[in-house]
C-alpha cells in the first residue's frame, strides 16, 4: 500500500520531514523528493499498517516538528543569553 503526498516547500522543511519520517519508521519506508518548491513524499506501509492512520500521524508530525524548529529559531538569542548567563555564574564560582 502507497501513499503519495505533497508539500509546498515554504510550508515545512527538510528537517522537520526527517524528523516526521523517523517517528513513523516503524509503520513505512519512504521517497522524498524536492523539484522546485514541492516537497514529493511516497510512503509505503509496512505490514497491516493502515494507510489513513499513517497519513493522519505523518502530517501531524510535520506540524509539530515545524512549530518545534520555528519556536527553536525565534528563541536561539534568548537561549544563548541564558546559557552565556549561566556558564559566566560557574565560572565566577570556580
Amino acid at each position: 500500500m502507497v501513499l503519495h503526498l505533497k508539500f509546498p516547500a515554504e510550508f515545512t522543511s527538510a528537517d522537520a520531514i526527517q524528523r516526521a519520517l523517523y517517528r513513523i519508521a516503524d509503520e513505512c519506508s519512504w521517497e522524498v523528493t524536492k523539484d522546485d518548491c514541492i516537497w514529493s513524499i511516497t510512503l509505503t506501509a509496512k505490514g497491516d499498517a493502515d494507510l489513513g492512520e499513517l497519513e493522519t500521524s505523518f502530517r501531524q508530525h510535520i506540524v509539530d516538528y515545524g512549530l518545534r524548529e520555528r519556536i527553536r529559531n525565534e528563541t536561539e538569542q534568548v537561549r544563548a543569553l541564558l546559557l552565556a548567563h549561566a556558564f559566566s555564574a560557574v565560572k565566577d564560582q570556580l
